[in-house]
């Protein structure tokens, strides 16, 4: 009876085990290692999550293995009764402070992030170009949405033929060439279909990912056609504001505009530069890789700095139309 109850002590109190059979430097260890491991999730790999129920396990029969041959119990010496303590502490601090998790709903992120994924996230450390953020939607500060920064208070940005251009400066994007399509859930038929796509490589401020867009972008930048989702829409001075979200029921977050700005004072060529927005100063905008069909900063705006909830960080779970999907399990680019 006793193995067992310090088997299951063990499992919720790493170290819980070795420090009633007094074995207090083996104790420390699996108190440490197994939140540790934990932790390591955000800047190592989301494998570390899987690896730290692991050591959970090894660690309690570790614990029921060390009361082996003992004379007596130490139920009631300082360490047992501390580690419950610290456990219960290290993964508030882990959960509440390091690491977040958060379900994603919607195909707005693929191929990056696809429905059914679910992300870790961190608060830690700043944010800026390039970085995948979870934020209270302007328009509805009761939702979390999930989109990349693309810039930042004071930059500029333009979208003309589905071609990022911010201050001035195409994104670089390269063509990944074969066949493109996504899985995306339709809640009115209630079931999984294939959207096609085109697939493009870009690079920002030192990150690579893959981008999806029409099936028509490659079309358009041969033949020179403007893009139903570039951005600024050209005859249309107005900055993007929560009153053009289809969803907007109320924008509680004070959202900055930001500001039009034409460049061309003749009438160019519908890829070319010619009007841009310029980004509100404490705020980011943002886009979903899915730039086809994502809602996201070319419609409602920019984020305001304080509705920022984390930086995500890797991919732990993934469940898609064929079931669990191990191979998704990541860190985020």
């Amino acid at each position: 009876m006793m193995v067992l109850v310090v088997l299951l002590a063990g499992l919720l109190f790493p170290g819980f085990g070795q420090a009633v059979a007094g074995r207090n430097a083996w104790a420390m260890f699996w108190a440490v290692a197994v939140p540790l491991l934990h932790g390591l999730a955000v800047v190592v790999s989301p494998w570390c999550f899987y690896a730290s129920f692991g050591a959970r396990v090894v660690g309690a029969f570790h614990g029921g293995w060390s009361l082996g041959g003992i004379k007596r119990a130490e139920w009631i010496a300082p360490l047992p009764l501390v580690l419950p303590v610290f456990a219960i502490g290290a993964i508030v601090v882990i959960r509440v402070f390091i690491l977040q998790g958060f379900g994603v709903p919607t195909s707005s992120m693929a191929p990056t992030v696809n429905v059914g994924d679910h992300v870790f996230a961190t608060n830690r450390g700043s944010v800026g170009p390039g970085d995948i953020v979870f934020f209270h939607y302007p328009c509805d500060t009761q939702r979390e949405y999930v989109k990349r920064i693309v810039a930042v208070g004071g930059d500029t940005v333009e979208v003309r033929c589905a071609v990022v251009y911010v201050n001035g400066k195409a994104v670089p994007a390269t063509l990944v060439p074969g066949p493109c399509s996504y899985h995306e859930y339709e809640e009115v038929g209630g079931r999984w279909i294939d959207r096609p796509c085109s697939e493009f490589r870009e690079e920002l401020a030192g990150h690579t990912y893959s981008v999806y867009g029409s099936p028509d972008r490659i079309e358009h930048l041969t033949t020179g056609e403007d893009d139903m989702r570039d951005f600024p829409r050209l005859g249309i001075d107005l900055p993007p504001n929560c009153s053009n979200a289809s969803d907007f029921s109320d924008a509680k977050v004070p959202k900055p505009a930001g500001t039009i700005v034409a460049t061309q004072p003749t009438q160019p060529g519908a890829c070319a530069q010619q009007l841009h927005y310029v980004v509100p100063a404490d705020a980011y905008f943002v886009m979903g890789d899915n730039r086809a069909n994502s809602s996201d900063s070319r419609i409602w705006g920019s984020v305001p700095k304080h509705a920022i909830i984390g930086r995500a960080v890797s991919v732990w779970l993934s469940k898609g139309p064929s079931g669990y999907d191990w191979s998704r399990v990541k860190m985020l680019p």
